[in-house]
């Protein structure tokens, strides 16, 4: 699907055209008034189409290349939309970028385990694997780590799995609360009343975006006590990694990487890239710069020695084990290289709604099998079906993005 038919607008409509055809679509898919699983992928898709096609510059040049290419294609560009451009204009004014002086001890703790602490569609825990069922409504199942011994926990549309002993945390995606249940499947529980999105588990402590408070940053206890807000600007995307939490300053849109303190104090700007999406390990942030045509990129936890890692559009990042897993923004794909940008390799071939890397294993839905579940060897291999899928299948150029299950945005 290219920009014009995303704003279902022709070729020759006019500026007037474009932008009140954009009006009207951005309003119907925000995603904080529609629930539909694809509102947030065509809301991003709306505002970037209308980046390109309001500027009469790059209107130019994408009309050449569908010419030149003789089908319908879309092309990445760094020109940004009305969103992104107000994030970068209005920082937090009390933080700037710093490369602060660290010890030797500060740069050697500054590390995570071999797979991601994001939130994903599934969860290890023990001997068992929790996950998002698509087949049954979107519940929490769990089964051994050899796929044997499959058990339903709960019984709610669920996303945002995260793990903390004997506890399986989780959005309830129908109410927008964050529950918590027992990995029995007992004793499940509302631990706030509040509209969320975006939930991690880290030390103790629950951080999550508050929809009721524009979007900003809150932790909560593990048992519900404590809450706080720690990020007075809109966030998502928030990884704690040893004493600090690093977050995006924007939400759907992207924007930049920041850093607190757990407790919301010293406040830094680590990168000024437009982010969407990243993650953390071995003293690096591994990210897509979106206002740069969604090219990887990665630069110390400082903020210095930023490099970029390819040329290709991608989202949804895990890093584990020495290898970035990602998603390719072209045939949305999984991918996985060195950390270094070497070594590419593609561990599938089928369109992949959404994915996570967890104990060695790759999960992810095929959308071109009606969203089943399936595993992968972190190196392609030994290819399982978890479970099957419900959703209807649809035309290439008209697929969605279901990273909704995972907390990307």
């Amino acid at each position: 699907m290219n920009y014009y038919e995303i704003l279902k607008i022709n070729q020759n409509a006019s500026l007037d055209e474009i932008s009140q055809s954009f009006r009207i679509l951005v309003k119907k898919y925000h995603p904080d008034y529609n629930n539909e699983y694809d509102a947030k992928e065509k809301f991003m898709n709306i505002y970037l189409a209308y980046s390109v096609l309001k500027d009469p510059k790059t209107k130019k040049e994408y009309d050449k290349t569908i010419k030149n290419s003789g089908h319908n294609t879309e092309i990445r560009t760094s020109k940004q939309s009305p969103q992104q451009k107000a994030k970068k204009q209005t920082p937090p004014q009390n933080a700037k970028k710093q490369t602060p002086q660290k010890t030797e001890a500060d740069l050697s703790s500054e590390k995570i385990s071999a797979d991601s602490v994001k939130s994903g569609i599934a969860v290890l825990t023990g001997e068992w694997v929790y996950y998002i069922n698509p087949s049954d409504g979107q519940k929490i199942y769990k089964m051994r780590a050899d796929g044997t011994d499959k058990q339903k926990i709960n019984d709610v549309q669920s996303q945002f799995l995260n793990s903390a002993g004997d506890w399986i945390y989780y959005q309830d995606f129908k109410e927008q609360k964050l529950y918590r249940i027992c990995i029995d499947g007992t004793k499940n529980q509302k631990l706030i009343d509040e509209n969320i999105f975006y939930i991690n588990v880290a030390d103790g402590w629950v951080y999550y975006t508050n929809r009721d408070d524009d979007k900003k940053l809150y932790r909560i206890r593990i048992d519900g006590t404590g809450r706080q807000k720690i990020f007075d600007y809109t966030a998502s995307d928030a990884i704690a990694v040893d004493g600090w939490i690093y977050l995006i300053n924007g939400y759907f849109c992207g924007g930049c990487i920041y850093r607190i303190r757990p407790d919301g104090t010293q406040m830094q700007i680590i990168c000024d890239d437009n982010s969407t999406n990243f993650d953390i390990a071995d003293g690096w942030i591994y990210y897509n710069n979106y206002g740069g045509h969604g090219h990887f990129h990665k630069t110390r936890i400082d903020g210095t020695g930023r490099q970029k890692l390819n040329e290709e559009y991608t989202d949804n990042i895990y890093v584990a084990g020495g290898w970035i897993y990602y998603r390719s923004g072209d045939d949305h794909y999984i991918n996985r290289m060195r950390t270094d940008g070497t070594q590419k390799q593609i561990l599938n071939s089928e369109y992949t709604l959404s994915f996570c890397v967890r104990g060695g294993w790759v999960y992810f839905i095929n959308q071109e099998e009606q969203g089943k579940l399936y595993r992968i060897r972190a190196d392609g291999t030994d290819r399982q079906i978890i479970c099957e899928g419900s959703i209807t299948p649809v035309a290439k150029s008209d697929y969605v993005d279901f990273s909704i299950y995972d907390g990307r945005g």
